[in-house]
């Protein structure tokens, strides 16, 4: 075998071997994305869940005290719409940058893989 046919074959073993690195990096962090999102949903599914009970038993509360149903939900009610405001005003602090930032290190950074 001449030098230029063991040079283009260890090119071609060198091509390969990265293409299949590629393709390991990339289905080890598709696998870290996916967990994050099933973990994450399914702790939000139960979140609101405990949110849907505790905000009944709040509102039952409430109307003991005000004697109204309808004031004990409208107060709850009200603290929802305040804290939908005050999420919607921060939204890129407490939402959009850190979704950012967990998507740059874990596309980006090799090391974030490593924890």
């Amino acid at each position: 075998m001449s030098t230029i046919q063991r040079l283009v074959s260890a090119v071609k073993r060198y091509l390969c071997l990265q293409r299949d690195y590629v393709m390991l990096s990339l289905a080890e962090k598709l696998t870290v994305l996916l967990t994050v999102l099933l973990v994450g949903g399914i702790v939000l599914l139960i979140a609101a869940m405990v949110l849907v009970f505790a905000s009944l038993a709040a509102s039952a509360q409430i109307a003991l005290w005000t004697g109204s149903t309808v004031l004990g939900y409208g107060i709850v009610a009200a603290f929802y719409l305040l804290i939908g405001i005050v999420v919607w005003l921060n939204r890129k602090r407490w939402i959009a940058n850190p979704i950012a930032a967990f998507l740059t290190t874990l596309l980006v950074d090799d090391e974030a893989l490593n924890d």
